[in-house]
């Protein structure tokens, strides 16, 4: 695509060592499984690096990156998501889009309930329809707000930890596959969000353990949402008695050195969100993803009462009368969206005021996790300490923006 720094790009190379390629990049993803049960070892490294004093020390670390990334919806439905440019020391055109994505959020938050009321609910019943059973975390109502939460056509920079595991075969009795005397194993990258970051520090913490040289065992509850199954997923230590690595003499130098000799070269092609975009691609991005909001707001400043219809399929202009004579508005929606009825007479959203519902709990914006490697940075970036006051992402109060990203002229509130 167009913007991708990457774009035309073209490598000679043979077949053995396209082979080699394919193997040490686009399948070294670590991948969950619906019902499984999963072993893992954390490669421990040795790594030069200097004191607060500048002497030169030798520590002991795992093979980790961290970077922050942007997710979003663009206007045909689809999910996007791509580096932050910031993290390049760039500015960053989808980080200054994030607010103008609240603004639109807002608006339909709006749209949305004013056509549940133009039906004859009460203000109450589609205060329910759109808040949902906010305390329940299962079973509950799903509120409306948070398909408008998920449908942003911009979100702001989340941390993402990318974590060098080594993964053993197992057989059906859950006992490791052997090769030659010692365990099979791959080298995978571990894809972890800040609180399952901390999940797996929590675990570690209540055996005295580190990260560097653990091994792990998570099991996976039977579920086709991806989400649910790591939400659910259990992990323990393995405590030392019981580990491969202990058990198979050789087994951890093996891995260990293997851990050495990772790049992350290339690593993009297994993980979409790392592709890095040019300034002006980015732009371009949005830019197009924003167009009809952008049109909206210029029509504002000539007309009040324009309205912004790119939520709705529907002709506005001869709207139906519901039985109390009030316009229904029209409904309908791009695939895959929840439809945002364009309303008549109801002006952009107001600020956050009147809109946020009642129980939702403001979150504090994603911090990145200690100690973690940039970017670019050498093999082996330690783990830090776990990221307090953690919230999940897509769970701001509606109609409530994060520090920092308010839509203009509406109060800032503070906001695995």
């Amino acid at each position: 695509m167009a913007g991708n720094i990457v774009t035309g790009v073209r490598r000679s190379m043979d077949i053995r060592g396209f082979l080699k390629n394919v193997k040490s990049n686009n399948g070294i993803k670590y991948v969950t499984e619906s019902g499984k049960s999963h072993r893992l070892y954390i490669p421990a490294v040795r790594q030069i690096t200097q004191d607060e004093e500048g002497n030169q020390i030798e520590v002991v670390t795992t093979v980790s990156e961290m970077h922050e990334v942007h997710e979003w919806i663009d206007k045909d439905g689809k999910f996007k998501s791509a580096l932050c440019l910031a993290e390049l020391g760039q500015e960053c055109p989808f980080c200054n889009r994030v607010g103008a994505a609240w603004d639109i959020y807002k608006y339909r938050y709006e749209a949305e309930k004013a056509a549940l009321l133009a039906k004859g609910m009460s203000e109450e019943a589609a205060k329910y329809e759109m808040e949902g059973d906010k305390d329940k975390k299962v079973g509950g109502k799903q509120g409306i707000y948070r398909a408008l939460l998920d449908q942003r056509k911009m979100k702001e920079k989340k941390p993402y930890f990318y974590l060098l595991v080594a993964q053993f075969e197992l057989d059906a009795q859950q006992n490791p596959v052997l090769d030659a005397g010692l365990p099979k194993f791959e080298l995978k990258v571990m894809k972890l969000s800040e609180g399952r970051v901390e999940k797996l520090l929590k675990s570690l913490e209540t055996c005295g353990g580190q990260l560097e040289g653990q091994e792990l065992k998570i099991d996976y509850t039977v579920t086709d949402d991806v989400a649910e199954r790591v939400g659910q997923s259990t992990t323990t230590v393995v405590f030392p008695q019981y580990a491969f690595t202990n058990a198979y003499a050789g087994l951890k130098d093996k891995i260990d050195a293997e851990a050495e000799k990772f790049s992350w070269d290339g690593i993009d092609k297994a993980f979409g969100e790392l592709t890095v975009y040019t300034h002006e691609g980015a732009t371009e991005m949005c830019d197009e993803n924003f167009r009809s909001w952008d049109k909206y707001q210029n029509e504002l400043k000539v007309n009040p009462n324009a309205r912004y219809l790119e939520y709705n399929t529907q002709a506005m202009d001869k709207p139906a009368l519901n039985a109390g004579g009030i316009p229904a508005p029209a409904l309908g929606a791009p695939a895959g969206q929840t439809p945002a009825p364009a309303v008549g007479n109801v002006a952009p959203a107001p600020a956050v005021g009147g809109v946020a519902p009642a129980a939702a709990a403001p979150v504090t914006p994603a911090a990145p996790i200690a100690g973690a490697a940039p970017i670019g940075a050498p093999v082996g970036a330690p783990v830090g300490a776990p990221v307090g006051g953690v919230a999940p992402a897509g769970v701001a109060p509606a109609g409530v923006a994060p520090a920092g990203v308010a839509p203009t002229g509406a109060p800032i509130s503070l906001t695995i």
